[in-house]
């Protein structure tokens, strides 16, 4: 893999002013100021980055160097690593998850719900298992923090510890879709 990193990125497109507000969107598609080359056959990807380079070029945008990673096995790119095996949690993210002090307020149970919410890909049934806490963000409900809510707190703590390494998707596999639901969650899996 080989990662470049985009001068100015996001600011290389021109723009009338009025417009800017319209470029605030998300897509599973592109990730502007960072470009991460894959090849499978690493005899091919010396190619692959020349001609993202060229391509570059020819849009006479720049590269950060220094922020450029070039033929490498391990990525760290949007708060995850990726290695060849797949995807898994950055380590500073577990734990600053892992420390995290029980929550006094609602305020500090939005901000844990925040944190592992990024990571619930890696939790099986987080839904199910936030939920007790997640019972505190409904509108008027009091904040009493009980024995549920602690075993709630301490449970999503250790699955952050035992997240697996998430396998990354192949285009060309089939996919199987299997949807769940309760009366407080819904899931996916997929298959």
């Amino acid at each position: 893999m080989t990662v470049f990193d985009i001068q100015w990125g996001y600011y290389n497109l021109q723009m009338a002013e009025e417009d800017i507000w319209k470029t605030a969107f998300l897509t599973d598609k592109v990730y502007f100021d960072d470009i991460i080359v894959y090849s499978k056959d690493p005899n091919e990807h010396e190619g692959h980055v020349q001609q993202v380079m060229t391509k570059l070029m020819e849009a006479g945008l720049t590269l950060k160097i220094k922020k450029c990673e070039f033929d490498t096995t391990t990525v760290n790119y949007l708060g995850m690593i990726y290695i060849p095996e797949g995807l898994k949690i950055q380590p500073e993210k577990v734990d600053a998850i892992t420390n995290w002090p029980t929550p006094a307020n609602i305020k500090e149970v939005q901000g844990f719900l925040g944190a592992t919410g990024y990571v619930r890909r890696y939790i099986r049934n987080y839904s199910e298992h936030s939920q007790p806490m997640t019972e505190l963000l409904k509108k008027d409900e009091e904040f009493v923090w009980n024995d549920r809510r602690q075993k709630a707190f301490d449970k999503l703590k250790q699955l952050v510890t035992e997240a697996p390494i998430l396998a990354l998707d192949d285009p060309e596999k089939r996919k199987i879709i299997r949807p769940d639901a309760s009366g407080y969650a819904l899931g996916i899996a997929l298959k």
